[in-house]
């Protein structure tokens, strides 16, 4: 009588043990579902690893530097950091490989980022009197990213929809 009592006990523990990974498991994937992630100034490798942490299809150049990043898991984020230009057009070259080189057009990068983007040409970069801008982005999601060669900063938006 006194193994069966012993063996219920056991039974009642992988039980519990059971439920409490279970209900581990549902709240880590609760946090990464609502997780937010926010780091300025930071060196390139951290920065990198945050937006790992998002799962984010990016990342920043190693030769960056003073990198900003935000953004939520699985969803939408923004990231800025300085880079030389060349760096900066290597880099969108091998991360966007269909994207046409640029064409002048008159826009202003400044008044661009101050209010809204206004729509350029689809998936070309197109080159301004201030930088680069690539804009691929729509109502279902796309890519941001304006390049401002006076202060040799790149600014990326991304959204999956």
């Amino acid at each position: 009588m006194a193994k069966s009592s012993l063996r219920s006990s056991q039974f009642s523990l992988s039980l519990l043990l059971l439920f409490m990974s279970l209900i581990s498991v549902a709240v880590y994937g609760c946090k990464l579902l609502s997780s937010y992630i926010h780091v300025q100034d930071v060196p390139v490798a951290v920065a990198n690893d945050k937006l790992r942490m998002i799962g984010t299809p990016f990342s920043i150049p190693d030769t960056a530097t003073h990198c900003s990043v935000s953004g939520r898991f699985y969803s939408y984020f923004q990231a800025t950091y300085q880079i030389d230009q060349v760096a900066f057009l290597k880099s969108t070259a091998d991360r966007f490989p269909d994207i046409r080189r640029p064409e002048p057009i008159p826009f202003d990068v400044r008044t661009s980022l101050a209010y809204n983007f206004k729509p350029l040409g689809h998936g070309d970069i197109q080159q301004n009197a201030h930088g680069y801008v690539l804009n691929t982005m729509t109502m279902r999601g796309g890519w941001r990213i304006v390049y401002d060669a006076t202060e040799q900063r790149a600014y990326v938006e991304y959204s999956p929809r």
